[in-house]
C-alpha cells in the first residue's frame, strides 16, 4: 500500500516538474507578446534557463560549440534539470499533505479498561 502511494507521489511530482517550467515558459511568451521587452523576459527566464550558464561556466566556450547535436543535448539537459529541480519540492509538498491526511484519518484511542478494586 505504501509503495503504491510513493509511486503515485513520485509520478505526480515528475509530472508537476515538467508542468511548472512549461507553464512558466508559456507565461514568459505571453509577457513577451504583451511588453515586447526582450531584456525583461530574458532576465525573468533565469529560473528555467539556469542549467545553461552553469554548463558554460563548467566548460570553456571553445570546447562546447553549439552545433546542431549540441543544441539538442542542451535543450534536453534544460528540460531534465528543470524537471528534477521542480519535482523535488512538489514531492515533499505531496508527502506533507499525505502525512497530514494520515494523522487526520486515525481514529480515537480505545477507552481505558475498567479498574477492578
Amino acid at each position: 500500500m505504501a509503495y503504491n502511494q510513493n509511486m503515485k507521489r513520485l509520478a505526480l511530482s515528475l509530472l508537476g516538474g515538467f508542468a511548472v517550467p512549461f507553464g512558466y515558459y508559456i507565461a514568459l511568451g505571453l509577457l513577451l507578446l504583451w511588453t515586447k521587452n526582450w531584456a525583461l523576459v530574458s532576465r525573468l527566464g533565469y529560473p528555467v534557463r539556469w542549467p545553461i550558464p552553469i554548463l558554460f561556466h563548467l566548460f570553456h566556450f571553445g570546447s562546447f560549440p553549439l552545433r546542431r547535436g549540441d543544441r539538442t543535448f542542451l535543450i534536453l539537459l534544460v528540460f531534465i534539470c528543470n524537471a528534477v529541480l521542480y519535482s523535488i519540492p512538489i514531492y515533499f509538498l505531496l508527502w506533507g499533505f499525505s502525512i497530514r491526511r494520515r494523522k487526520a484519518v486515525r481514529g480515537d484511542l480505545p477507552p481505558d479498561p475498567p479498574q477492578f478494586v
